[in-house]
């Protein structure tokens, strides 16, 4: 699913995303009567609609094939989503082209470890303006 949001957004530079499959399982519904449970699914849509709100424009990433960018203008605020993949990896991003950078950005993380969910981190810039994000595998695909 992220990466559909990615390149829909991105490549295709849909104006708008809507989610109507409903086979992807983002909130699981118990059939008698249970509370409903939010699958892995919904914190990587989540990943996209809390952080790129209205009137953020979608930019390139640099390169980095895995990320989304998008840029407020108004609010002066970054927005990187970047796709884990099956292996742990790194993402080098390079923000040289921005000014008044923190010395430091906040990440928010979702992996396969069932605890990890839009958990909280904090990500320091290198020295020449870098983020060097260390990507968790990602939830495996799930075959029917």
């Amino acid at each position: 699913m992220a990466d559909s949001i990615r390149m829909d957004l991105r490549d295709l530079r849909a104006e708008a995303w809507v989610l109507w499959q409903p086979d992807w399982e983002v909130i699981r519904f118990d059939p008698n009567g249970g509370p409903p449970q939010l699958q892995k699914q919904y914190y990587a849509l989540a990943q996209y609609t809390r952080f790129i709100r209205p009137g953020f424009q979608i930019i390139s990433a640099g390169g980095a094939y895995d990320t989304l960018a998008a840029y407020s203008p108004a609010l002066k605020r970054l927005v990187l989503v970047t796709t884990n993949r099956d292996a742990p990896g790194k993402d080098d991003l390079d923000l040289t082209p921005f000014a008044g950078l923190p010395a430091q950005v906040t990440a928010y993380r979702t992996t396969s470890d069932a605890s990890i969910n839009l958990r909280e981190e904090t990500i320091a810039l290198s020295g020449d303006k870098h983020i060097v994000n260390s990507l968790h595998p990602r939830v495996p695909s799930r075959l029917m």
